[in-house]
């Protein structure tokens, strides 16, 4: 009996170790280096893509300026989002991702909330009023770092309400962070993405700020050149695909014309 129960735990330890490379394959994490904005979003899909395709989507978010610094600086990736052009270029030119990967992925919009319980009677035909029937402080994300931030100021000045509102200014670090300070009642309004606005049960969109006030809202995708090409290639491909792009779609982001294009081919 006894030398039996050794056989039967020798062929257990043999069969244990056998290792199925499909199965390694799928147990190893794809990692992607996000836009803070895009977070609520990743996450239903990595939900989707363990369910459905066998992939652990491993995902850190940050403002896109500090995801640059991380992967210049060598952090490991597979893939990086970013919410702006500049920073996936400084990126190419450094040789930290693959030039042909790199593809606009989604587009967004910004818009002016406030705390739910506060509501702004704005002049919509004269922004310049923005001011004055702002209470309190007003959050945008850092221009110097933040994506949205940078969309914000552009926007902002075109409104000719930078200047008047320069001295309420209260900077975020991300894109959530300026969403959160609102819903909190740290300021009287700020300007956000669209797609944060809708997030949240806990503040009003004002308005929606008209795309001709600011440079067109980009989020470009690549895969990173320290990171599993293939596998990279596999959620890259599947983030333009139909099942992400409705997800996508859900959370306030809209699809950008060069990935309609991609998806065609």
């Amino acid at each position: 009996m006894r030398s039996q129960l050794l056989f039967l735990l020798a062929v257990f330890i043999i069969l244990s170790c056998q290792k199925d490379p499909g199965k390694l394959m799928a147990a190893k994490p794809i990692t992607i280096f996000a836009a803070a904005s895009t977070g609520p979003a990743l996450q239903e899909i990595r939900t989707y893509l363990q369910m459905h395709e066998q992939l652990d989507l491993r995902i850190h978010v940050a403002a896109s300026s500090l995801l640059a610094q991380q992967i210049r600086a060598g952090a490991p990736c597979d893939l990086v989002l970013l919410a702006e052009t500049s920073w996936m270029i400084e990126l190419a030119a450094q040789k930290k991702i693959v030039p042909a990967s790199q593809m606009n992925l989604l587009s967004n919009r910004l818009v002016i909330i406030s705390p739910l319980h506060q509501k702004i009677d704005l002049d919509y035909s004269n922004f310049s009023t923005l001011a004055q029937k702002v209470k309190g402080r007003f959050v945008i994300g850092d221009p110097k770092h933040v994506p949205v931030g940078k969309y914000a100021k552009s926007a902002l000045l075109s409104m000719q309400a930078w200047q008047p509102l320069m001295s309420r200014f209260l900077y975020a670090p991300d894109a959530r962070a300026a969403l959160l300070w609102v819903e909190l009642g740290e300021a009287g309004a700020g300007m956000i993405y669209w797609s944060d606005a809708i997030s949240s049960k806990k503040v009003r969109i004002v308005t929606l700020i008209p795309e001709s006030l600011h440079p067109p809202i980009r989020y470009p995708l690549a895969i990173c050149k320290s990171g599993d090409g293939p596998k990279a290639k596999r959620v890259k491909d599947f983030l333009m695909g139909r099942e992400a792009q409705i997800i996508f779609i859900r959370h306030g982001f809209m699809p950008s014309q060069s990935a309609a294009i991609e998806r065609a081919r």
